[in-house]
């Protein structure tokens, strides 16, 4: 999970492989988008509003509040 754009970009299941691809020249910062992994989109999706596509926080800085851990692995986060 990176707290820019509150963006999930690895998920790998117990006994398996890498689920979620993301582009070897993603680039993290501000105004900028992470290309692969699955964002969060809100509130609008691609031009269907009047701001910017996908909305605005994919661009934006999150804050992690909690992290949960249950079992062996971690189980989440809140951002």
């Amino acid at each position: 999970m990176l707290l820019h754009g509150g963006h999930l970009v690895s998920w790998v299941p117990l006994g398996q492989g890498e689920q979620l691809y993301l582009s070897p020249t993603t680039r993290y910062g501000a105004g900028s988008s992470v290309r692969g992994g699955m964002p969060v989109i809100f509130p609008q999706f691609n031009t269907r509003g009047p701001l910017p596509r996908h909305g605005l926080v994919r661009t934006r800085g999150w804050q992690a509040v909690e992290s949960v851990v249950r079992g062996p692995r971690p189980g989440g986060a809140a951002l």
